[in-house]
């Protein structure tokens, strides 16, 4: 099943740290997109001369290295990953991230 992803900081992200994981992750930009060993789909991303961190991944396809990718950008950013179609909203919080911060719990699941 491919679900879509988004990939956010809440606060100003550690660009240096995220590059460091895009590069052992040996991720490679084309312009706009990225592309990852071992991941399908679009991997739309801001990184590239960014002060902040933004990316949407479509149409991606749980895998381990997916899996691997997202969790350690989620560590080193620290990012909030969402996926489309919910539930559940938020699928990871990065470090120092707690749920309660950027959870609404006034919008249904």
């Amino acid at each position: 099943m491919a679900i879509d992803l988004t990939l956010r900081a809440t606060d100003a992200a550690d660009m240096p740290a995220i590059r460091a994981v895009l590069d052992a992750h040996q991720v490679q930009a084309d312009g706009l997109y990225l592309h990852a060993p071992g991941i399908d789909g679009v991997f739309e991303s801001s990184y590239l001369g960014s002060a902040s961190f933004y990316g949407q991944l479509f149409g991606i396809t749980p895998s381990p290295a997916a899996c691997s990718l997202l969790f350690d950008l989620a560590v080193a950013g620290p990012l909030i990953i969402t996926c489309e179609p919910g539930p559940p909203q938020i699928v990871l919080c990065g470090a120092g991230i707690e749920p309660a911060e950027v959870v609404d719990e006034s919008i249904p699941p």
